[in-house]
């Protein structure tokens, strides 16, 4: 898992709550594009998953 993975599944994890990726960027203050690359690989590994809305939701 790369450090941006870990540091959106953290976030994910201390939030309790689905967030969308332009909240993940604003918390993490990194740029929009990371963000989307980084919850989509969490994606791929079955880690977080998007709801209708677009919101991030980590595994539990």
């Amino acid at each position: 898992m790369t450090t941006l993975e870990s540091a959106v599944m953290e976030a994910l994890h201390q939030r309790g709550r689905l967030l969308y990726p332009e909240t993940l960027a604003a918390i993490l203050q990194r740029p929009r594009v990371e963000i989307d690359r980084g919850v989509e690989s969490l994606r791929t590994q079955q880690l977080a998953w998007p709801n209708r809305c677009g919101q991030w939701q980590a595994t539990r």
